[in-house]
């Protein structure tokens, strides 16, 4: 995910809360995947 410098120092709640999803995102489609529940391009 690329974002302008500007839009960090305008909006840091909202980068925050974009980077905090992203990470949750991944966390889980990590998790789902091992347990089998979740495959990427089905």
């Amino acid at each position: 995910m690329g974002v302008m410098a500007s839009f960090i120092t305008e909006n840091p709640k909202t980068y925050y809360s974009l980077v905090k999803a992203m990470v949750e995102a991944c966390q889980f489609a990590t998790l789902a995947d091992s347990a089998g529940e979740y495959s990427a391009g089905s």
